[in-house]
């Protein structure tokens, strides 16, 4: 069995070889291009056991986008949440609290997350912190004072919540 240019690209980028990955291995950019186009826009196969990566994910995206630009009369509105099973820190491998403050004051509001976080250790919040709602000046992670910290989570939660709202509300104008 031949195996074609085709074949070879679409190969290549499912290892996780990105456009330009694929182009420096010989292959012209307009031919790459039109050969991911129409993988993406080919039948969309979830996986057998129902988890997507990361590719999956900017592929239907991609297609999804394609598909909006090219009529006028689709109007779609996406929510995409990602639910972490587990997660470590690399530096002393203890485990992060799960609880996203993020997507807890969406979902329950401020006065619920502020008694969830009530409930947490000094040690906790500020992995959360960290995970979550990072400070690009380091000063709340040297905090001591509980509240402080809690009071910090709640006022990045509630901006960051509202980051892409227009895309997680539905328009009435129809």
């Amino acid at each position: 069995m031949k195996v074609t240019k085709k074949d070879q690209i679409i190969q290549l980028y499912k290892e996780g070889i990105g456009i330009e990955g694929i182009i420096q291995k010989g292959f012209t950019k307009k031919y790459v291009n039109q050969v991911l186009k129409d993988l993406k826009s080919s039948d969309f196969v979830t996986p057998s056991n129902n988890k997507f990566n990361i590719n999956d994910i900017k592929q239907l995206t991609s297609v999804l986008e394609m598909l909006q630009n090219k009529s006028d009369r689709i109007n779609m509105h996406i929510n995409i949440s990602i639910k972490i099973d587990s997660c470590s820190d690399a530096s002393n491998d203890t485990k992060i609290p799960l609880l996203n403050p993020v997507t807890a004051f969406r979902d329950v509001g401020e006065d619920r997350l502020k008694e969830e976080l009530m409930l947490l250790q000094l040690e906790d919040l500020i992995k959360i912190t960290k995970a979550y709602t990072p400070d690009l000046n380091g000063k709340i992670y040297k905090q001591k004072n509980v509240n402080v910290i809690i009071d910090y989570i709640i006022e990045r939660a509630s901006k960051l919540s509202k980051v892409g709202q227009v895309f997680r509300t539905v328009s009435k104008s129809e």
